[in-house]
């Protein structure tokens, strides 16, 4: 098994990897001119919540490997959980407010992503195999 890693280094390996990928998936989709408008693709709220997650993540693997036989595993599929409800109030901007265009929801999903697996890839070590 690999050893656990819920170092500051670890951490912010998370959260730099996930604000560049992020940033640059972004700068794609309205390079495309994919959504409809910028509304929801404001660089400060996009890193505010990414790093949001990212620290919840770290919180929760090293809550896991405190608890748990298992940490990798049940990591990962918390991780998948919780990308699968992220993308619920995405889905609800697309049904219930009539400005927002389905390819900006689906570009906003698709934003959720990169930080769920490089959290998973880093933290686990599976990306840096420890």
């Amino acid at each position: 098994m690999t050893r656990p890693d819920c170092s500051h280094q670890a951490w912010g390996n998370c959260a730099g990897a996930c604000t560049v990928c992020q940033s640059r998936a972004r700068l794609a989709f309205l390079s495309a001119d994919i959504p409809g408008s910028t509304e929801f693709f404001q660089y400060g709220p996009i890193a505010l919540w990414t790093t949001l997650g990212v620290v919840g993540a770290t919180a929760v693997y090293y809550f896991l490997t405190k608890r748990s036989d298992t940490p990798n595993r049940s990591f990962t599929l918390i991780a998948v959980a919780v990308l699968v409800l992220s993308f619920l109030p995405d889905l609800g901007l697309a049904l219930f407010v009539d400005d927002v265009t389905n390819s900006e929801a689906v570009s906003l999903m698709v934003l959720h992503l990169p930080p769920a697996f490089i959290c998973v890839a880093i933290l686990t070590g599976w990306l840096f195999n420890r």
